[in-house]
């Protein structure tokens, strides 16, 4: 979205996001991606509110273990997500295992952007209200 880019309205809004982020949590930092989170996030509130729910975001497990890039705990959610694959929709399951596709390929930015990256903004929105 331009709106975020140098010259747009959103630009220093969301750098002050991340800034005041790595400051409060240098023990995870930011990772590439962290970006589009914040994004969807100063699309729908104040910069202040947008913080708070920001750092209330990844400082849920899942997401935590993804932006601190802990293989190990990564790797439990990526077992979980393949059996639960296996288990609900086996025909797809079977399908990807056929085509060789690893889950930690698409996965890791699903988690890294809260979804805010991999799905059009409406769609991402929508499984925020559904998952938050």
């Amino acid at each position: 979205l331009c709106m975020f880019q140098t010259e747009g309205p959103f630009y220093h809004p969301l750098l002050g996001l991340l800034g005041a982020y790595v400051f409060f949590r240098p023990d995870v930092g930011y990772v590439q991606g962290m970006s589009f989170a914040a994004a969807v996030l100063l699309l729908s509130m104040e910069p202040a509110d947008a913080f708070i729910a920001f750092a209330n975001l990844y400082n849920r497990p899942c997401l935590r273990a993804f932006a601190r890039l802990n293989i190990q705990e990564m790797n439990v959610y990526f077992r979980a997500y393949e059996t639960l694959l296996a288990h609900h929709e086996p025909r797809v399951y079977a399908y990807m295992k056929h085509l060789e596709i690893r889950h930690d390929v698409y996965l890791t930015d699903w988690f890294l952007t809260a979804y805010s990256r991999g799905l059009p903004l409406e769609a991402a929105c929508r499984v925020w209200d559904v998952f938050f």
